[in-house]
């Protein structure tokens, strides 16, 4: 029977989320372009010479300066790549004025006497018990995309990529903390095991927004 193309043809859904994608991503790779060698001057200086001889209170000034710097990249980083302002009301959050070092202390204490006796014998030695400290090794809360080589991604670094998921993670936005670089991609790094597997839910979301990849725990 011949084929009735009465019927409005389906849109191609996952072609418009990947445009969609494909976009988001060259507006981060073109703010990643022009606002990255900024923070990369910040990262700089504060692991200079000069900053690390500063006393410890001008080193920490210095340090919530830079942050505020920072926060006000963000806000123009975030306007780049969405094309809407900051919210009025937006500030960075204010610098907590350091206090005064106070003078030191000096405590004169007594040294007690301790009663010499005999050298505990191997026996006695051997009957003592050993406490034994073990490393409790951390959790590895972090999920992982896995990229070829080639992909746009590897271009973009990673404050972008954070840039980027956040926004379309929505409301789930929190759930990320950080994103590191690793040599098979990225690392999205979570503060929880229950941020973890929230996180985990979004898989589909991460995979479109970032296109041609692998995410596992």
């Amino acid at each position: 029977m011949p084929q009735n193309d009465g019927y409005p043809k389906p849109p191609n859904l996952s072609k418009t989320l990947s445009d969609k994608a494909s976009n988001l991503l060259n507006k981060v790779n073109d703010a990643q372009s022009i606002f990255n060698p900024v923070t990369q001057l910040l990262d700089t200086y504060l692991g200079s010479e000069e900053v690390r001889a500063l006393p410890p209170s001008s080193r920490k000034l210095l340090t919530s300066l830079c942050l505020e710097f920072k926060a006000t990249i963000e806000q123009h980083f975030d306007t780049f790549v969405t094309g809407h302002p900051p919210p009025r009301g937006a500030t960075t959050p204010p610098v907590t004025p350091l206090s005064p070092p106070s003078p030191p202390t000096t405590i004169y204490t007594s040294t007690p006497t301790m009663p010499i006796g005999p050298k505990p014998s191997y026996i006695q030695k051997a009957s003592t018990p050993t406490i034994a400290l073990t490393n409790k090794t951390p959790s590895d809360n972090r999920l992982f995309i896995r990229i070829n080589q080639i992909h746009p991604a590897q271009s973009a670094g990673s404050f972008a990529i954070l840039t980027a998921l956040k926004k379309v993670l929505g409301p789930n936005a929190f759930l990320l903390r950080e994103v590191q670089k690793v040599k098979t991609g990225f690392a999205l790094c979570i503060s929880s095991i229950a941020n973890l597997l929230a996180l985990e839910k979004q898989k589909a979301i991460i995979s479109s927004a970032i296109g041609d990849c692998k995410i596992e725990a």
